[in-house]
């Protein structure tokens, strides 16, 4: 009793993560996890990302997220750790504002939940949230450099601007050389590893060299987010000028990175609210909401209940092997099951869909280049890459997703601002398949064709 009344709000916000994963957001699939379960599902089977499939940036979290795979490969353990990674971001969060870090938990709650879904932007604002306590309550350099190599490692796009800006804020030599010592080591780590598998090039042409073309492919600026960044970014400098010695305002300047090229909602949430730490830590003191925030979060959750409400009128635990503690559609469910039954037809089988690593997790089938079809993922003039490996298949059955390109082609001729139509999901390369090709039969919404 002791115990729980001591540590009732971590009790309370385990559980509220819990609730927020399977049910609030899970009920209503998130590719975006999908995607990255596979990964570190594929991880366990002993594929090797860059070599056997794509990954556009750095590999932490899909082996972090492994590690429980191994002893149980499910999406169940999955999403328990990144509830374990946000447990420990608590407690960080606990030490650094107290009791107002329930004002950062509302920020995060902003936007339909969209931070709390699992990914490696998920486990970059936890290792920016323990970076900031450390700013603030331990001078160690060398300790900060390696978790800043770690943030690297997760996401090198965010870990480096996040660098860059912390290195300008603190202007020391003596202590910026100590840090780049502790960001060496992990780093030194992970070149080792893409030697030993002689995967160093396609490292440096997915997540460096393919930057030109995801840039070009996937830019999008939605105008009300692309102000709101600006706004944030004018607000930011503001407070660097008025608290000069201020270094988590440097953190903030570096998390524009979780924007660029891609302007949208989801992003934001992660930007804005590692915006709001600052501003709490300064005015921690004058700050005294008691209840108002938690009010505001249980307010939000009930809406988006009730935004929800009809989609879980017909859901039940979907009874697929790695997904069996997943809640879903029975429609769904039935499409699913139709399909997967078609796809055990056929050995020497490619999937290009959005949901091509869901579907290769159930078969249990190893990934590959083409399983995430997006533009920009397969590294320098990608495309014409991935012409070339499919002219190079053989005996190969090649399950297209008609049903989400013919939304795609629909929503985009006729101007509609939609988030499908916005997709990265490659139609060039569909297109290119299917004349390339011999039709052989449909299920539910996939087009068979037949590459000799």
């Amino acid at each position: 009793m002791r115990f729980i009344k001591k540590h009732y709000s971590y009790i309370l916000f385990f559980f509220f993560l819990c609730f927020i994963n399977y049910f609030l957001i899970y009920a209503d699939f998130s590719y975006d996890t999908i995607w990255e379960y596979g990964m570190s599902h594929a991880f366990v089977l002993g594929q090797l990302p860059y070599k056997d499939f794509t990954l556009v940036t750095t590999p932490l979290f899909i082996i972090l997220f492994s590690i429980g795979l191994f002893i149980k490969d499910n999406l169940f353990v999955f999403l328990l750790e990144s509830i374990i990674s946000y447990m420990i971001m608590y407690y960080f969060l606990d030490k650094l504002i107290g009791k107002n870090k329930s004002i950062f938990i509302l920020f995060l709650c902003l936007f339909l939940f969209k931070s709390f879904i699992a990914s490696y932007n998920s486990l970059c604002l936890v290792f920016i949230v323990i970076l900031m306590y450390l700013e603030k309550n331990n001078n160690n350099d060398y300790l900060i450099g390696l978790l800043l190599g770690l943030l690297i490692l997760t996401k090198h796009t965010i870990g480096l601007s996040i660098m860059l800006c912390t290195f300008i804020g603190i202007r020391n030599i003596s202590r910026i050389s100590k840090r780049l010592i502790g960001v060496s080591i992990p780093l030194l780590l992970f070149l080792i590893y893409l030697l030993i598998t002689n995967s160093l090039f396609q490292f440096i042409d997915l997540t460096i060299l393919g930057l030109f073309d995801f840039k070009n492919s996937n830019t999008l600026l939605i105008s009300y987010v692309f102000v709101l960044s600006l706004l944030l970014l004018l607000i930011t400098i503001i407070f660097m000028f008025k608290n000069k010695k201020e270094i988590l305002f440097y953190y903030v300047l570096g998390s524009f990175a979780f924007i660029i090229p891609i302007f949208d909602l989801n992003h934001f949430t992660f930007l804005f609210s590692i915006f709001i730490i600052p501003i709490i830590y300064i005015y921690n003191e004058k700050i005294d909401f008691k209840l108002g925030p938690y009010i505001l979060v249980i307010v939000l959750t009930i809406l988006n209940l009730g935004v929800r409400l009809d989609s879980y009128s017909n859901l039940y635990i979907n009874p697929f092997n790695h997904f069996d503690m997943t809640i879903i559609n029975r429609d769904y469910d039935r499409i699913h099951s139709n399909i997967i039954s078609e796809m055990k037809k056929y050995d020497n089988m490619i999937i290009i869909s959005d949901s091509g690593s869901f579907y290769s997790i159930i078969l249990d089938k190893k990934l590959d280049y083409f399983t995430i079809p997006h533009r920009g993922n397969y590294g320098y003039n990608g495309l014409d890459k991935m012409k070339k490996r499919f002219n190079k298949l053989e005996d190969t059955y090649i399950f297209l997703d008609k049903g989400f390109y013919d939304i795609i082609v629909h929503d985009t001729k006729n101007g509609f601002d939609t988030g499908i139509a916005k997709s990265q999901f490659d139609t060039e390369l569909y297109e290119y398949i299917i004349n390339n090709s011999k039709f052989v039969s449909s299920v539910e919404g996939f087009d068979i064709y037949y590459k000799e």
